[in-house]
């Protein structure tokens, strides 16, 4: 039997209607299918760098300012350190970098101690100058940064950072007026143990292997949140006071030797400023001020 009135073959307008909700969710979901494919794995592969610095120096100039006493010291000295680390991506988004600086051999130094007045500890001075010593300094120093885009190849910047430093001292001279008599052949170490939390900002063009250059800029500020300092003179003491801050600049440059390979230049600025603690009225953690610039040569690469 034939139906009457109605036509079972769909109209060219029904299948019009039918085929927009289609194409208008394929034009939607295309943007979160291609923002998804930026969130792959494949997608960052490429990005990220290990590095060695095969050749670098970091001159340092230390200054530690007395309360209890009228003094200030003076000592400079330039070392080689061994640099290395890796920068990460973690995803299109968030990096993360890994940095160590090491002492590989402290130069020997010389130091001076002079007094802000004209007395010390009860000697009225004909020179200002109190001792001279030698003088070194190995330091070693682990930070490790999450790097979020705010924008193209500008990142926010924070993460944590552990330090110790060993300061040594020895070959100790008197001044003319012998207001201080350390035995020549004494040997005085302090050591410093912190963690700092950093934050800054960073510009980093973040891929070594298939590019001609790469470079990156990275400007932090720190503070210490836990720290330890102890000297061979006063071994039952621990000072543990906080005040201060570190400033730091670093910059790399680089140029590839090969489609995975780059070789460049690193240089770094930093200030480490520590406020002044004292223990039962006699002993003292003098105020500190450390500056250190460094330069080398470096090679990076992504394999």
């Amino acid at each position: 039997m034939t139906r009457t009135g109605t036509s079972t073959r769909p109209t060219a307008l029904a299948l019009a209607v039918s085929t927009v909700p289609t194409a208008a969710l394929l034009s939607l979901s295309a943007p979160a299918r291609e923002a998804h494919a930026a969130e792959t794995p494949e997608a960052v592969a490429g990005k990220g760098f290990l590095y060695f610095m095969g050749l670098a120096r970091q001159h340092v100039m230390y200054r530690e300012t007395g309360s209890l006493l009228p003094f200030e010291s003076r000592a400079s000295g330039a070392s080689p350190v061994l640099v290395t680390g890796a920068l990460y991506a973690l995803s299109e988004r968030l990096l993360m970098s890994l940095d160590n600086e090491t002492t590989f051999y402290p130069d020997r130094a010389s130091e001076t101690w002079t007094a802000t007045g004209p007395t010390f500890d009860g000697f009225v001075l004909t020179s200002p100058v109190l001792q001279r010593n030698g003088f070194s300094l190995q330091q070693s120093k682990t930070q490790v940064l999450g790097h979020y885009r705010v924008q193209g190849q500008t990142f926010g910047v924070g993460g944590a950072a552990l330090r110790t430093q060993s300061f040594k001292r020895y070959s100790f001279t008197p001044g003319p007026d012998n207001a201080v008599a350390t035995p020549t052949d004494t040997t005085v170490e302090e050591s410093i143990a912190e963690l700092l939390l950093d934050a800054g900002v960073a510009l980093e063009s973040e891929q070594v292997r298939g590019q001609a250059t790469h470079y990156s800029l990275r400007a932090t500020s720190s503070v210490p949140v836990w720290r330890r300092l102890t000297n061979t003179t006063a071994p039952q003491a621990a000072f543990s006071g906080q005040r201060g801050f570190d400033l730091a600049v670093e910059g790399r440059y680089s140029r590839a030797l090969a489609d995975k390979v780059h070789a460049g230049v690193w240089g770094s600025w930093s200030m480490a400023r520590r406020g002044q603690q004292t223990l039962g009225g006699t002993l003292e953690m003098p105020r500190s001020r450390l500056d250190s610039l460094g330069c080398g040569v470096e090679l990076l690469w992504k394999l």
